[in-house]
């Protein structure tokens, strides 16, 4: 019913049956089309950066996953799926911005650039765009 990495399924099957028969059963799936590590990093890209995840955190969370890929596939896979990372990046510092109470500079910045940086966000492009925003706007 849903995507898995084929480290996934692998400690599935293993955890059930011997090593060998799910080496057998993953050969299988993949021979049939339903185990794609490929397919699955694209899917997953798309979900987590539009779910507000930035670059590191979806590379990081593919990693857990068994998935290993790299920064440039990533904005490879945003740029065919026309994910505007800019944009993006935009819209989660101003959700943020609009939940902050703070009215010094110095702390907004601080807490931005924190939850930016947990969120997987490139820390430089984010304090740029956050530069611009608060430059944009009245925040004392």
């Amino acid at each position: 019913m849903r995507d898995y990495s084929e480290y996934t399924m692998r400690e599935k099957l293993i955890s059930r049956f011997s090593r060998e028969e799910a080496d057998e059963t993953l050969n299988r799936l993949k021979e049939l089309g339903y185990i794609d590590d490929l397919r699955y990093a694209e899917n997953f890209i798309v979900s987590k950066l539009l779910s507000g995840f930035g670059v590191y955190a979806v590379i990081r969370k593919l990693r857990e996953k068994g998935v290993d890929v790299n920064r440039g596939y990533v904005l490879s896979v945003a740029e065919k799926r026309d994910i505007d990372m800019e944009d993006l990046m935009g819209n989660v510092l101003k959700k943020y911005l609009a939940k902050t109470g703070d009215e010094d500079k110095i702390s907004v910045r601080s807490k931005c650039m924190r939850y930016m940086l947990g969120r997987g966000f490139d820390i430089y492009e984010a304090e740029k765009y956050l530069e611009r925003l608060m430059n944009e706007s009245d925040i004392s």
